[in-house]
């Protein structure tokens, strides 16, 4: 199919991929991958868990959950409401989540992650990332790369591994 502007997803888990156009993406119920792609996007999450995907993105992403805007790595502005996870860019991000639980992964790349409330999963991957956990009983993942981890409140065993040189 070509030359599409609106995606509306199915009762299912479905992989909804936009294109270069201004798409408006419904995910609808269950667990919903969506991809923008290009263009000033608007996604609608649904029920379930989905996850708002920018992995192709040719530059580094920056994504707020919180206030439900984005811009994405072409340079245009996404709007997002009801998506629970994002997937950044093989680029430097800034993503940071809301006041539910998120799943966060940065990618390669320099990235930022603020984590806000609830209990998180902030992944920095591969680069240099600064890693903010929120209010929430978070847990954050750096590499072996030099990341800075910051957790709000730490109530348990925290766990380091450092790599030898």
């Amino acid at each position: 199919m070509r030359n599409l502007e609106d995606i509306i997803g199915t009762p299912f888990e479905d992989i909804l991929v936009g294109n270069e156009k201004d798409n408006r993406i419904w995910a609808l119920e269950s667990n919903d991958l969506l991809v923008g792609n290009a263009g000033n996007d608007s996604f609608y999450g649904g029920e379930g868990i989905d996850v708002l995907s920018y992995r192709r993105d040719p530059n580094g992403v920056t994504v707020n959950l919180q206030t439900g805007d984005a811009i994405d790595g072409w340079g245009n502005r996404d709007r997002i409401a009801d998506i629970e996870n994002v997937a950044g860019s093989t680029h430097d991000d800034n993503i940071t989540g809301d006041d539910t639980v998120n799943v966060i992964t940065g990618d390669a790349g320099s990235d930022r992650i603020y984590g806000l409330g609830d209990d998180d999963k902030l992944y920095g991957e591969f680069g240099e990332d600064e890693i903010y956990g929120g209010e929430g009983g978070d847990s954050i993942y750096g590499n072996q790369d030099r990341d800075t981890l910051t957790a709000k409140r730490v109530e348990t065993t925290s766990e380091v591994a450092m790599p030898t040189t």
